[in-house]
């Protein structure tokens, strides 16, 4: 009898081990088909904020996504960079939506509203912080044009996430920007340990991007391929492209790199946030969706429209894994990706801010 519930209990474990895979792979796989919309928040801490209200901080944003369904995947970490060009921002998280109107939910959320208040007062630039008017926070949102991914499929978790966003100096002509643009989504064809890349024109309604408008998100393997990359030289010929290019004060690059995972969770510090939002989501929520079913479209049409009138040069792709674009010279045209309606919203790994 013994031995028969021992072999029962290891059989019900390997069929939940093998759904939990499966939805797990379908979590990233809607990483890039049904949640094309990028939301990137770093953080810089005041001096002096302890590692207990870091964990509380963190744990806070990582609830999010239990209590906001739009978030459709969540990815964090410390940055790793050995290029230093942070500006001084070291947690990072990387989040996903499946469209504009999904973004506005988030940002309008009670329970997001809840959070902003509680990391705010940490946060490098605000009172009494001797840092002054710099603070500590950096958003960009964009809708993701998928220029390469291959590799293995499925999760992101343990992978290297690379970054990077430019702006772009006044005198720097559409064209240049152009050239620039096409230089750097060239690269995949060229570096073969790249094994993700996509880009966009920022789109957050934030306010602190730090002036950046170019943002691009390049995945690899390892820290030992991210490290192959840049020392390839294709990528330090891209850099002397793009360096002139930049604005210079204030330094108009952010790099940050890190080892995606999930969000860590301090679940003893989510108690007033998840009540805060369970005694006002009701009412705040009807709000939210009532400004949502008048305004939530347009805004959604304006966010893409002013995406697209750029002159942006990529090409966005779809397709299995191993597709790769030629990128030798990148076709500006865009090509939509269709958005797979039945995104999986119950797994962990959904939120950001």
């Amino acid at each position: 009898m013994a031995r028969a519930s021992s072999a029962f209990a290891l059989m019900l474990a390997l069929i939940l081990g093998v759904c939990c895979h499966g939805l797990r792979l379908k979590r990233n796989a809607d990483l890039w088909r049904g949640a094309p919309y990028r939301h990137i928040v770093a953080f810089r801490y005041k001096p002096g904020t302890t590692e207990a209200k870091i964990q509380e901080v963190s744990g806070a944003f990582g609830k999010l996504p239990s209590l906001i369904p739009d978030v459709k995947s969540l990815s964090y970490g410390i940055n790793n960079s050995p290029e230093k060009l942070t500006q001084g921002l070291d947690n990072i998280w990387w989040s996903t939506f499946k469209d504009a109107q999904g973004f506005n939910n988030y940002f309008t959320h009670p329970a997001h509203r809840k959070f902003q208040a509680l990391v705010g007062p940490v946060l490098a630039g605000t009172p009494p912080d001797p840092e002054g008017s710099d603070l500590g926070v950096w958003v960009v949102d964009y809708k993701a044009n998928v220029i390469v991914r291959r590799g293995r499929p499925g999760s992101m978790e343990g992978r290297i996430g690379h970054v990077v966003a430019f702006s772009f100096k006044d005198s720097a002509s559409k064209k240049d920007i152009k050239k620039c643009v096409n230089a750097f989504n060239a690269l995949p064809k060229k570096i073969d340990v790249i094994k993700g890349f996509d880009y966009g024109i920022n789109i957050s309604p934030e306010g602190v991007n730090k002036k950046m408008t170019h943002i691009w998100t390049i995945w690899f393997d390892s820290e030992g391929d991210r490290d192959a990359y840049l020392v390839n030289p294709d990528h330090v010929a891209f850099t002397e492209v793009v360096g002139p290019l930049i604005t210079e004060d204030p330094l108009g690059v952010i790099v940050i790199d890190f080892k995606a995972s999930e969000p860590p969770l301090f679940d003893a510090a989510l108690a007033q946030v998840e009540e805060d939002a369970d005694k006002e989501g009701n009412d705040d929520g009807e709000q939210v969706e009532e400004d949502a079913d008048e305004e939530g479209d347009d805004d959604g049409e304006a966010l893409v429209q002013s995406q697209e009138a750029e002159d942006t040069s990529f090409v966005q792709e779809e397709g299995e894994v191993d597709t790769e674009v030629d990128t030798t010279e990148v076709d500006t045209t865009e090509v939509d990706t269709e958005v797979d309606t039945e995104v999986d919203t119950k797994v962990i790994g959904k939120g950001e801010l």
